[in-house]
């Protein structure tokens, strides 16, 4: 409708020599009383048109009917030029008589035009249960994906398991003391649900004395099970979970790095192979190689942005954690470099949830066992309640979500104004 009204008033403009060439705003009208619409368009064509605004106002009224907009009941004119539009209800009548009628396909489009998107967001590592602030990310990109499929997107869901490197052997060690009974290795996780892993290994009759690496190992498929679940309980499905591992396993990281090198992007120092960051006003270049010889996570990230494309995909986005923000760049430049459009994958930064109890606030840490994790939260919120208020507030500012609130059966729950509107 509003695009409608816009478009009428453009041709009664033009119908009394007005020159309209940067168009027709109209937006709802802010105080029911004055009307549904309201439109400025007056005001900003009455100097190129040498008419008084009223005057050019008061032509407008006289050109709408309900002959060339459906609906129209009268329209005024306010102040120095505004023209406020009335509607019948039948309007709404005819909305929701439409919605219904589409029903699921309502407000879908074609403007995507199949261009496929690979969406990845949460991508936590894979060392314990999801915290509420990955919970929200999860709400946020299954949500984006069901927008962008509805306006004509193929969208792709995935899960980057980060599965690669010295936390994952951290977590190994973590897991192999609570198991012995050995000492826990310093800076290493701590939690229940470590304690709780344990006594299903011991329960499965699995030997004490095994390596690390088996434990290791054991402990990343029970998390990857729980993440699993907990992520269908929330109604959220990834098409994909790509491992981090298998991009140096099949050779993809040393082939990025070679591309890059190639295209004289790469200095050795301190015995470090650097990508040249600073071409790009970053304020020092960053390690692609570390001198121990591993590949840093850069420069697995450029690989995995890579294996997307050569997947087929037409456009990445990534949903990351805020704390990440200085890495975008990089990645963004290291992608360009392997030939991609700049600014690809574009980047959503996500901030963090703080967790409430009925306004107190309650501590999130994976590493110390104070950790509300996602199964947790949804034992006692609905999945979809909690899906609702994780998208209450935008993605790029800090939530507070209270669970005595969001569990709660009263005004209170934001979930009540939606069910009761």
């Amino acid at each position: 409708m509003q695009a409608l009204i816009s478009q009428v008033i453009g041709a009664a403009l033009s119908e009394h020599g007005v020159a309209v060439d940067r168009g027709v705003h109209v937006e709802p009208a802010r105080n029911p009383e004055h009307g549904d619409f309201a439109t400025n368009a007056a005001m900003v064509y009455a100097k190129s048109s040498g008419q008084n605004p009223r005057a050019l106002a008061d032509t407008i009224v006289g050109y709408l009917s309900a002959e060339n907009l459906p609906h129209f009941d009268h329209a005024e004119v306010a102040g120095p030029g505004f023209v406020n539009i009335y509607l019948k209800p039948s309007w709404l009548h005819d909305a929701l008589r439409g919605v219904l009628t589409a029903g699921p396909e309502y407000g879908h489009a074609t403007l995507g035009e199949h261009a496929s998107i690979n969406l990845e967001f949460v991508s936590a590592n894979p060392t314990g249960p999801i915290h509420v602030g990955g919970a929200r990310w999860a709400a946020i990109g299954d949500a984006l994906a069901n927008l962008l499929a509805a306006v004509g997107y193929s969208v792709h869901r995935e899960y980057y398991i980060n599965d690669a490197g010295a936390q994952m052997d951290l977590f190994g060690l973590s897991l192999q003391s609570y198991i012995t009974g050995g000492e826990p290795p310093e800076h290493g996780y701590a939690g229940q649900y470590l304690a709780d892993m344990a006594t299903t290994y011991a329960a499965e009759g699995l030997p004490v004395d095994a390596p690390m690496e088996d434990i290791r190992e054991w402990g990343y498929a029970q998390v990857m099970a729980a993440l699993v679940q907990d992520f269908d309980r929330l109604g959220v499905v990834f098409d994909t979970w790509f491992s981090e591992r298998s991009l140096h396993e099949s050779g993809q990281v040393a082939e990025a790095l070679t591309t890059l090198d190639d295209a004289g992007l790469c200095y050795e120092a301190e015995g470090a192979t650097w990508l040249r960051t600073t071409d790009i006003g970053e304020e020092r270049d960053r390690v692609l190689i570390r001198s121990n010889g591993t590949p840093s996570y850069l420069a697995a990230d450029i690989a995995y942005h890579q294996s997307k494309f050569d997947r087929g995909f037409d456009h990445l986005i990534d949903i990351w954690g805020a704390d990440h923000h200085g890495q975008v760049a990089s990645l963004q430049f290291g992608t360009s470099a392997m030939g991609h459009a700049s600014g690809e994958p574009e980047v959503l930064l996500g901030q963090m949830v703080t967790l409430l109890r009925h306004g107190e606030e309650v501590r999130i840490s994976k590493r110390s066992g104070t950790l509300i994790t996602l199964g947790e939260l949804l034992d006692e919120v609905d999945p979809d309640a909690a899906r609702l208020t994780f998208l209450l507030q935008s993605l790029d500012t800090t939530q507070s979500f209270d669970i005595g609130i969001v569990a709660s059966q009263s005004m209170d729950n934001p979930v009540y104004y939606v069910q009761y509107a």
